[in-house]
C-alpha cells in the first residue's frame, strides 16, 4: 500500500467511525464561540468591563486554537485511562500502512480542522459583538484569524508529536499543562495590562501586513519539523497492544 492510498483508507476511516466526533468538535466551537462573542462585546463597548474578562479571552484563545486539532471523541475522552491512542497506532502498525501515512494523516485532519474551526469560532464572534464590528474590518479580522490559525497549527505540531509518539497519561499530562501555564501567562500579561488579542488585532490594525504572512510561514515549517520528528519517534518506540 503506498503513502497516498494509506492516507485515503485512514480519512475514510476517521470519518466513518469519527462523525460524531468531528459534530460534537464543531458544537463546542460554536458554544465556546458563542460564550466569548458576549464578553468580547462587552470588553469593547463598556469600559467599566473588569481588565480580568480580558485575560479570560487570552487564555480561550491561546488554549482552544491548538484544541481545535484535536476531535472530541471516545478516544480523546479515555486517553489517560485506556491509552486509546497509542492502542490505535499499535493496532496500525500491525497492518501494511506505512508510518509516513499515519503521521501525514493526522497532519491533515489538524490542517483541515484548525482552519475550519478557527473561521467559525471568530466569524462567529464577528457576526455577534457589535463592538467587534465597529472596532475593526472584516479584512482586518480575516487577517487577525490567519495570524491565530497560524498559532494553532504550530502548537498542534508538537500536540500530533505527543499523540503519536508518547502514551496516554504523558500526553494527558503534557497537554493538560498546556493549559495550566498558558492560564500563568496571560495572569501575569494581565497584571502587566498586557492582553494578547487585542495586541495582535492592534498590530493588524496599523498595517503589519508580515503578521499572517509570518504566521503561515511558520505553520508550514512546524508542519515539515513536526512530521519528521514525530516519524522518526514512531519508528523507533515500541508499541504494545
Amino acid at each position: 500500500m503506498s503513502v497516498w492510498q494509506a492516507v485515503k483508507h485512514l480519512g475514510r476511516f476517521q470519518l466513518k467511525s469519527d462523525w460524531l466526533g468531528f459534530v460534537l468538535t464543531l458544537l463546542f466551537v460554536l458554544y465556546s464561540g458563542g460564550l466569548i462573542s458576549v464578553t468580547l462585546n462587552d470588553v469593547l463597548t463598556d469600559p467599566e468591563t473588569p481588565k480580568n474578562a480580558n485575560g479570560l479571552i487570552d487564555w480561550m484563545y491561546l488554549c482552544l486554537f491548538p484544541a481545535f486539532g484535536l476531535l472530541i471523541n471516545k478516544n480523546s475522552i479515555s486517553v489517560w485511562r485506556n491509552n486509546t491512542y497509542h492502542k490505535r497506532l499499535s493496532h496500525w502498525r500491525t497492518m501494511p500502512i506505512p508510518a509516513e501515512a499515519i503521521v501525514l494523516s493526522r497532519w491533515l485532519q489538524a490542517a483541515v480542522m484548525v482552519p475550519l474551526n478557527g473561521l467559525v469560532y471568530l466569524f462567529l464572534q464577528y457576526a455577534i459583538s457589535s463592538g467587534l464590528r465597529a472596532e475593526a474590518t472584516a479584512i482586518q479580522w480575516l487577517e487577525n484569524a490567519i495570524v491565530w490559525i497560524g498559532y494553532g497549527l504550530v502548537v498542534n505540531a508538537f500536540f500530533i508529536f505527543l499523540e503519536l509518539g508518547y502514551d496516554g497519561k504523558k500526553f494527558t499530562v503534557i497537554y493538560t499543562s498546556f493549559f495550566v501555564v498558558s492560564a500563568a501567562a496571560v495572569a501575569f500579561l494581565t497584571w502587566q495590562d498586557i492582553h494578547v488579542v487585542d495586541t495582535v488585532l492592534a498590530q493588524i490594525q496599523t498595517g503589519r501586513v508580515w503578521l499572517p504572512i509570518l504566521s503561515v510561514l511558520l505553520a508550514a515549517v512546524a508542519f515539515r519539523e513536526g512530521f519528521r520528528l514525530t516519524l522518526r519517534r514512531i519508528k523507533s518506540r515500541p508499541f504494545t497492544f
